[in-house]
């Protein structure tokens, strides 16, 4: 017989959640389109980006990369992912939004936060 506590039951729920929601983040990963943004001194994100087509590391000042053409870049595509630590998703969700881009942030078991914009949000 198996017993299941509450605990069990939720991170039961919350691992079908996330697999329910991985083929469409995953189609979008491989797409040849998405931009993919990396934080290099992070294993864990690097790993993330390694499958990618495009992708792009975020060195120093990331805010001085957006200004500098990142910004740009991610303007044109259709669709920009990020696994990152927390200050740099916070600033790159601000510039996202700035630039008017849909962004949804992501906390994750790692500690790293996972950023995804899509298609502009103006109307």
């Amino acid at each position: 017989m198996i017993q299941l506590s509450r605990r069990h039951l939720l991170a039961s729920s919350g691992l079908l959640a996330t697999l329910a929601a991985a083929p469409a983040a995953a189609r979008t990963l491989l797409a040849d389109e998405a931009i993919v943004l990396f934080d290099p001194d992070t294993t864990e994100s690097a790993r993330f980006a390694k499958e990618a087509g495009k992708r792009i590391a975020i060195e120093g000042d990331l805010v001085r990369q957006w200004r500098d053409g990142l910004g740009e870049t991610c303007a044109t595509a259709p669709a920009v992912i990020a696994k990152l630590r927390w200050h740099h998703a916070v600033l790159l969700s601000g510039l996202m939004r700035e630039a008017r881009r849909k962004v949804k942030i992501e906390k994750l078991p790692d500690g790293l936060v996972f950023v995804r914009a899509g298609a502009s949000a103006r109307a």
